[in-house]
């Protein structure tokens, strides 16, 4: 009788006696032929299955026998309805893992060791127990079988075994157990290399690490936190075993992959990894992998001072102190071509931003290395470690390559934030802090680059667009070191100023966002501090006229780019620009700030950076009350919200460690506050 499945096709046979007449009757006679073989191994080897795998000292027969020729696979149904599982080959992938679980379960306690399945190999093929998938149903069977989830996990990141699917994992009551294993490690005939920039081997530790390998059956895939956190308590229980146990293992596998040497390479050179800092590290992916970013939502609101308000300088440096050190252990190295790199492995937003998932930091400022490099530099500065800002300058590597090897026929993002003028500000800080002659080419090829991409940019606003190009060239204009660039720069600055106003008209404005609106009032602010051009001034009148027509639509509901708004209206206080309604707008714009701008987020794009506009208004209006509000907010933003999340970073490795809306950004924060002279805003791009 032959049957189909949907995954393959079966032949089943009822009665096996009349093999025979099936093969002269059929065109399936390859088919055939492997169930007679199969029939033959049994008889030969019935007494052994019989005891080993069935568990019966029964006089039992063939009863049914399905060959799933795609799998190379059947299941043979015996008399007393046992079955068992012949596989037309032997696994020597199986046969690794299992030798490797024997090995772990020798170093357990027993309620803590996994099921190995009972295997016997005859000419080249083999038979194995048939397991039944049985769901756990109790409190204790559920803990057990994600504890041992977690186990397995661990065992598989060990041999890197990435190839393993949800349809190779079968559920017992309390254990997860392999099943079809075949080509489950990641091959390659690579010979061993070093020769690896920081971010190429972050990215091979993502490939590899417990984000991308399976050990959970498709009935698993969704589950609880509870359930997340006892896979990693399995997860660590082993990860510490063999991290005690690391020399031993070693020569077990010598003995394992004594016939492949690649992969034994690969694993010694796993075994060797594994240490506090990577195990942190692999337990934060599992809950990136399954939880997604978790966001503290305590509000800290706005608080008001009569008083004089101070901060400790020393504490916020210590603590600023602490997450540089931490960062230090967490970041991953490469060496390429004879120079340094470091980054860092974090969680990036999905396009669709609709959830996040992990990879090595990119270049830019607000969620990349540079960012990370920059808040380095200051680190380095304010407590006066030299080593600091030698980590800058690993750090921001990746941004001299990307800089280096543009090609300006590329879609290439121009932009503060987001682009390659935030990659060549943080450069010139850093360059500014530590007086390293390497960064001088980069940063002016830096420039070069922009003189062709900004003609070519269509996008205005200050993230990804020429806004944000012309506050950059602004700041490193107004810097005193900036001398050898200045002509460069200054021209251009004029070609962007061209641009922005000459695409500018008041029907474009009028349709245009009002916060888009208020970016180039800021930029343009700017640009009349610098070079005193008038014909600016009729541009920003004609912006407000347009904008104040949509003036309302900025309290309609909470944006954090409101910051620009009054941005851009306190740079035209502090250049003394005469407009009636500048200081009522300031006034009305800080008061709703205040009251509706607290407790979204704490990152500098949030919390952080309401303090940061707050307290600079605060300055060009000389107002002390605003001046000492800030600063006991801040003080309980430390003590509440920064000073926990940089101790949990340090715990557990498992935070957002960008310098906008991550851990380092609080850090900055911290070392800006205690040394204003010195340290940037970077949301002014100072």
């Amino acid at each position: 009788m032959l049957g189909r499945r949907k995954n393959g096709i079966a032949m089943e046979l009822k009665s096996i006696e009349t093999v025979g007449d099936f093969i002269s009757l059929s065109g399936n006679s390859r088919r055939l032929t492997s169930i007679l073989k199969v029939k033959r191994l049994i008889r030969e080897n019935y007494s052994i299955i019989r005891s080993n795998l069935l568990n019966t000292e029964d006089k039992v027969a063939i009863k049914e026998i399905k060959y799933y020729e795609k799998e190379e696979r059947a299941i043979v149904t015996f008399t007393d309805n046992e079955k068992v599982v012949f596989q037309s080959y032997i696994s020597k992938d199986e046969e690794i893992i299992n030798k490797f679980i024997r090995w772990i379960n020798q170093k357990v306690d027993k309620e803590h060791s996994l099921y190995v399945k009972k295997i016997l190999y005859a000419e080249g093929c083999s038979f194995s127990e048939y397991i039944k998938p049985i769901n756990s149903i109790g409190k204790r069977e559920i803990f057990d079988y994600y504890f041992k989830s977690g186990e397995l996990l661990l065992i598989l990141y060990v041999l890197r075994c990435s190839k393993i699917k949800s349809k190779n994992i079968i559920d017992m009551e309390d254990c997860p157990i392999l099943d079809e294993v075949k080509d489950a490690f990641y091959s390659t005939n690579d010979v061993p290399s070093f020769n690896f920039s920081a971010n190429e081997v972050a990215e091979k530790l993502v490939k590899y690490s417990v984000y991308n390998i399976e050990f959970l059956p498709e009935s698993k895939k969704s589950i609880t936190e509870e359930e997340i956190y006892h896979i990693k308590c399995g997860f660590e229980y082993i990860y510490n075993m063999i991290m005690y146990n690391k020399l031993e293992l070693i020569e077990v596998m010598k003995v394992i992959f004594k016939e492949d040497i690649l992969k034994l390479s690969a694993v010694i050179t796993n075994i060797y990894g594994l240490n506090e800092e990577d195990l942190k590290r692999q337990l934060y992916f599992i809950d990136i992998r399954f939880i997604g970013v978790k966001i503290a939502r305590r509000k800290v609101n706005f608080c008001i001072s009569e008083r004089k308000e101070t901060i400790d300088k020393n504490y916020f440096i210590s603590i600023a102190n602490d997450l540089g050190e931490h960062m230090i252990k967490r970041g991953i190295i490469g060496v390429k071509d004879f120079v340094t790199s470091r980054t860092w492995i974090s969680t990036t937003r999905d396009g669709n931003n609709q959830g996040y998932s992990l990879s090595p930091l990119s270049s830019d400022l607000m969620d990349g290395s540079s960012g990370v490099a920059l808040f380095f530099a200051y680190l380095g500065l304010v407590t006066g470690k030299d080593y600091y800002k030698a980590i800058a300058i690993e750090a921001i590597q990746d941004s001299i390559n990307h800089i280096n090897n543009l090609n300006n026929n590329d879609d290439i993002n121009i932009g503060a934030f987001k682009g390659i003028s935030g990659e060549i500000y943080a450069m010139w800080k850093i360059y500014s802090v530590t007086r390293s002659n390497y960064l001088e080419a980069s940063i002016e090829n830096g420039i070069r680059a922009l003189y062709i991409l900004v003609q070519k940019s269509k996008d205005i606003d200050i993230t990804n667009g020429l806004c944000g190009v012309s506050c950059v060239l602004v700041s490193i204009y107004k810097d005193k070191d900036s001398n050898k660039f200045n002509d460069i720069i200054m021209n251009l600055i004029r070609i962007c100023m061209e641009k922005i106003t000459g695409n500018m008209s008041s029907k474009q404005m009028a349709l245009n966002d009002v916060y888009l609106n208020d970016a180039i009032i800021l930029t343009l602010a700017k640009l009349l501090e610098l070079t005193g051009e008038r014909s600016l001034v009729k541009k920003i009148k004609e912006l407000f006229s347009i904008q104040r027509m949509k003036y309302k639509d900025i309290f309609a509901r909470w944006d954090r780019r409101i910051l620009i708004t009054l941005m851009g209206r306190v740079t035209l206080k502090k250049i003394n620009f005469q407009d009636e309604s500048i200081d009522r707008e300031i006034q009305q714009i800080s008061k709703y700030i205040i009251n509706n701008g607290f407790g979204n987020s704490f990152s500098c794009c949030d919390d952080m950076g309401i303090i940061e506009v707050l307290k600079h208004t605060a300055a060009i209006l000389s107002d002390e009350k605003l001046n000492s509000s800030c600063i006991k907010t801040f003080n309980e933003l430390v003590k509440k919200k920064i000073k926990p999340t940089i101790n949990k970073e340090i715990t557990y490795a498992n935070e957002n460690i960008s310098l906008m809306n991550g851990v380092v950004g609080l850090a900055y924060s911290l070392i800006r506050i205690s040394s204003e002279k010195f340290v940037p805003k970077i949301l002014w791009l100072e």
